[in-house]
């Protein structure tokens, strides 16, 4: 009960700064807890649900991951913690923008494995997280989504790596490096070649990409990383009126163009 409350307070603190768009000023608290097992772990959140985003309800979180092979805990924090509207026992505004009524204070979802991989974009939000082996290790990451908190507004993903059965810190894992901490919605993996592809939307002829590619680790005591291998910037030249791709090699830190090429 004591480490409830103390997940409750924190909460608390957490939804001061999120911004309230449900009907009434209801900001009530809920229980999300999963029937099924997911990757080993049974699943609990302490959800605060105070925004309405496109088919999704989010707002702040704890989430409380508990394996039940070793009985270990862990919980994570997350300001966008959101769940499809269509799962949820909420009534809505006629809309669908606002929160009319939250209706129940425990609920129980079934987390659906069947339904997380997208044909177009990385990751699923279908979920509000879930599992994948990012870095090629053959050990699945935890990735957790944040609704709304990427560029143009898309999903954002937190990536967490595992070690000895418990998860790393976000100060000595890979969650705040590249290329996992630009993680979102328009990022792409590319199991074949072992890249990650970061994507920039920047407008007419002001986007670009950033690929990474698998550097394997050297021994059993290091972890595989990424090296930044290729830069693509798309440039306009106002004086004649056209726009360019510009590709890059990155060589030790260094850019070196290596084709330029208009587009349309």
């Amino acid at each position: 009960m004591t480490r409830l409350l103390n997940l409750f307070l924190s909460l608390t603190l957490l939804s001061s700064c999120a911004n309230s768009q449900t009907k009434n000023a209801e900001t009530k608290v809920v229980t999300i807890e999963y029937s099924n097992e997911i990757n080993g772990f049974s699943v609990k959140a302490i959800w605060k649900p105070n925004t309405v985003r496109y088919s999704h309800t989010k707002g702040p979180a704890i989430i409380e991951f508990y394996n039940k092979k070793d009985s270990t805990t862990f919980t994570l924090t997350n300001n966008n913690f959101g769940i499809l509207n269509s799962k949820l026992p909420f009534s809505y505004s006629e809309d669908s923008l606002e929160i009319i009524s939250l209706n129940q204070n425990d609920i129980k979802l079934v987390y659906d494995e069947n339904n997380l991989k997208s044909e177009y974009s990385f990751g699923t939000t279908n979920e509000p997280f879930f599992f994948q082996d990012l870095d090629f290790d053959n050990i699945k990451e935890l990735i957790i989504g944040e609704i709304g908190n990427g560029q143009r507004e898309v999903a954002s993903f937190k990536a967490y790596k595992f070690e000895y059965n418990d998860i790393q810190s976000e100060l000595y894992g890979i969650t705040n490096i590249e290329p996992f901490k630009s993680l979102d919605e328009m990022s792409k993996v590319d199991n074949i070649n072992k890249r990650i592809i970061i994507y920039g939307s920047g407008g007419i002829c002001s986007s670009g990409s950033e690929i990474y590619k698998l550097q394997p680790s050297k021994n059993d005591y290091e972890g595989n990383m990424f090296i930044l291998e290729t830069v693509i910037v798309e440039e306009r030249d106002d004086n004649l009126n056209k726009c360019y791709e510009l590709k890059y090699k990155v060589i030790n830190q260094s850019k070196q163009l290596i084709s330029k090429k208009e587009i349309k």
